[in-house]
């Protein structure tokens, strides 16, 4: 399951990234356009554990609990996110699911792009975190 996982995290970069570059190919040539207001990961951690608390109330039993403990992780995550990243903050209006998909997009571009050692295993460790989470809101998703 992690295996596909990771299939759908890099056929979905791909697209982000194509999409980012376009987009950022037109802020470029039009520099008189404002850009939209920008928050950081922290912040859309933060909204994804309102939004798992959401969840975690409407179900019950072994999901329930896993979906609490998903919820603790993305507290411990939300601090440990600071600063990192620069999301549109029109993605704080999203779904789980986007959000979930854009914080893994943000935590291995980051890493992507690191220079720094210990900050490359900070942003991998978030990596492996949000995609686990983001496998585990999927089957929510299919059930």
């Amino acid at each position: 399951m992690a295996r596909e996982e990771l299939g759908h995290v890099a056929t979905l970069r791909k697209e982000r990234r194509r999409a980012y570059h376009l987009e950022h190919e037109r802020s470029s040539a039009d520099a008189s356009t404002p850009r939209p207001p920008q928050i950081d990961a922290r912040r859309l951690e933060l909204r994804l554990i309102a939004q798992l608390g959401d969840i975690e109330r409407r179900l019950s039993g072994p999901a329930a609990v896993r979906t609490r403990d998903m919820r603790q992780q993305t507290i411990a995550m939300a601090d440990a996110a600071a600063g990192l990243g620069s999301f549109p903050a029109s993605m704080e209006r999203k779904d789980p699911l986007e959000i979930a998909e854009a914080l893994v997009d943000g935590y291995l571009d980051g890493a992507e792009r690191s220079s720094d050692a210990a900050h490359l295993e900070s942003l991998q460790h978030l990596a492996e975190r949000a995609i686990s989470r983001l496998a585990w809101l999927r089957s929510l998703a299919a059930e």
